[in-house]
């Protein structure tokens, strides 16, 4: 049996696709924050990783972006706005204001609802919970922040809250820690955009989520509500529940991986229509290595068919995203197959009930990592960080045919600090790439945006511009 081991640099998120109605040693807080995770044991999960992995849909003209920040002496989460297709930005806003440590922000929107969750501690770093914050004017304003767990979380790095919408509908996931020695997947929603909250649900129980390797994986469409994580204490498997009736109740827990690996972990969800795609990294015996696993329904969750191993090789692949239009689907993540990490991917051109040939996107001597993946209609975007050119910049490769060929590798960072942990969205013809770059002697958040299918690509624009470390970036639209 192989084991995957990874080391936590911090708090750890996944991809949370959102459909609104219709379709032992000691380390101090700000080294734990911006160290990278050893990656040498095993591949990393997106949800094992130091990644921000989050990509939400737009809202007309305006972009925001969500980072956690050192600037004022603890780690507070910033946020800023452009109005104008991110050609200008607003000025930044403390959005935690928190004598202790606030990390791992997410956000979501709705129309002009502008939904942004955190894992927050007390200045005496005696209790963490997860919180959650609305503007209702495209972020020109926010109401007072809101405590969401009821229960102390106990690690702040540990809590990984995520957030997703549909409609007036506003649904938060997060991970407990310390209760009874275990931890479990818990779940909030509110029915007023974000007004007030209803009581909060266990959804794992009794089967004890991996709270090292794992976030609760969410998606939304329509009334429809998913929620998954690894079953660390039991069979090690991927566990999925859903709600028909926007998270009023759940179903019976369905296991999605169902045996055949032996550590299955870091589940990814994108949902949309009926369609839901489910994909992770699990241990083949096959390969005696870990491989991309998928699968998908049809019927809002109903069943399952049986898994796919998309990878099927000899390497380690891990770090899976998903991204969908129409009846494509692309999956893409990193793997070790070719003697160095390289960023694969994998289509499917009838909503994931097969998939054709991989294609390897970085396909160069370097460490590829950290992948994401957008889309808008027949366009396709794939962004990694790279360390061919000697130091991590961020690469993108596009495709304007559906997946069916692809342009040629772009460097969008092309600087002397370590660019890394990109985050890709679009919006029409707009494409932005957002990442957290040391370039200026800190980590600060840099942001860079084509306004035609990424056919050319405007100067890098630097937005959090301080004296801290600005890290785990988050963008939408």
């Amino acid at each position: 049996m192989k084991t995957a081991s990874f080391l936590l640099a911090g708090l750890l998120v996944a991809t949370v696709f959102v459909v609104s109605g219709n379709s032992s040693a000691t380390t101090s807080f700000a080294e734990e924050e911006t160290r990278e995770p050893d990656r040498t044991a095993a591949p990393f999960s997106s949800s094992a990783a130091f990644d921000p992995g989050q990509v939400v849909i737009a809202s007309g003209n305006n972009r925001f972006a969500v980072w956690q920040d050192t600037t004022p002496g603890n780690s507070d989460i910033f946020f800023r706005r452009s109005t104008d297709n991110g050609v200008t930005w607003q000025p930044l806003v403390n959005l935690s204001n928190n004598p202790g440590p606030s990390v791992a922000p997410q956000i979501t929107v709705s129309g002009s609802n502008v939904y942004i969750v955190w894992a927050q501690e007390n200045a005496a770093g005696t209790t963490v919970d997860a919180f959650f914050i609305r503007s209702l004017n495209n972020g020109a304003t926010f109401g007072p922040k809101v405590r969401i767990s009821t229960a102390d979380t106990d690690n702040i790095f540990f809590t990984r809250p995520q957030v997703a919408a549909s409609g007036a509908f506003v649904y938060v996931t997060w991970l407990d820690y310390g209760t009874a020695g275990s931890s479990d997947a818990f779940f909030r929603r509110s029915i007023n955009n974000g007004g007030t909250f209803q009581g909060v649900v266990n959804l794992s129980g009794s089967t004890n989520v991996d709270y090292l390797n794992n976030i609760v994986a969410l998606a939304a469409s329509g009334t429809n509500v998913y929620v998954a994580w690894d079953d660390f204490y039991g069979t090690r498997d991927i566990l999925l529940k859903r709600s028909t009736n926007n998270g009023g109740a759940f179903s019976a827990v369905k296991n999605l991986s169902n045996g055949g690996g032996v550590d299955a972990l870091g589940p990814e969800l994108a949902a949309t229509g009926t369609n839901v795609y489910a994909s992770w990294s699990d241990f083949s015996n096959s390969t005696a290595s870990f491989d991309i696993f998928f699968a998908r329904s049809t019927n809002s969750g109903g069943s399952f068919p049986a898994k796919l191993n998309l990878s099927n090789n000899a390497g380690d692949s891990g770090a899976p995203q998903a991204a969908f239009s129409g009846a494509f689907v692309f999956v893409t993540w990193q793997d070790s197959t070719p003697g160095n990490n390289d960023i694969f991917m994998k289509r499917s051109i009838n909503n994931g009930a097969t998939f054709q040939g991989v294609k390897n996107l970085s396909n160069n001597a370097g460490s590829s990592m950290n992948p994401q993946v957008a889309t808008s209609g027949a366009n396709v975007f794939f962004t990694w960080n790279d360390n061919t050119p000697g130091n991590n910049d961020i690469f993108l490769r596009r495709s304007t045919n559906n997946g069916g060929t692809l342009q040629p590798l772009v460097q969008i960072s092309n600087n002397a600090g370590v660019s890394e942990f990109p985050q890709v969205t679009t919006v029409g013809a707009n494409v932005y790439i957002i990442w957290q770059d040391s370039t200026p002697g800190n980590y600060d958040i840099i942001d860079r945006r084509s306004h035609n299918n990424g056919a050319t690509w405007q100067p890098t624009q630097n937005l959090s511009t301080n004296a801290g470390q600005s890290t785990m970036p988050q963008i939408d639209g």
